[in-house]
């Protein structure tokens, strides 16, 4: 083979290696993106239920303790999974604080 081809060949691969890491980060931003909206509409949806207390449940304090503790447990538990996926991104970090803040 020619050295002109050998050089050619290598930059091809070299070019494919760049687009397929590239895609792969890609790829791994759209799962934390789409794991931080879960995260946030599981909160929206835990706060909604508290907000929506019916006033003529037989056992109001059951009800509402029961619906507190689930409600921190989700937090929590949205804490946690913060603290997993996306300490390292400093924008997030920063939203998330914001919309926690909002709880």
């Amino acid at each position: 083979m020619k050295p002109a081809s050998i050089i050619f060949s290598i930059a091809l691969l070299l070019f494919s290696i760049v687009r397929f890491a590239n895609s792969c980060e890609k790829r791994e931003k759209r799962k934390k993106t789409r794991d931080f909206q879960e995260a946030l509409y599981s909160l929206d949806r835990k706060k909604d239920s508290i907000m929506a207390y019916t006033y003529f449940a037989e056992d109001s304090l059951t009800w509402m303790a029961k619906h507190k503790k689930n409600f921190d447990i989700t937090l929590d538990s949205s804490i946690q999974h913060y603290q997993n996926n996306y300490q390292q991104d400093e924008k997030r970090y920063k939203a998330y604080l914001n919309i926690l803040f909002e709880y």
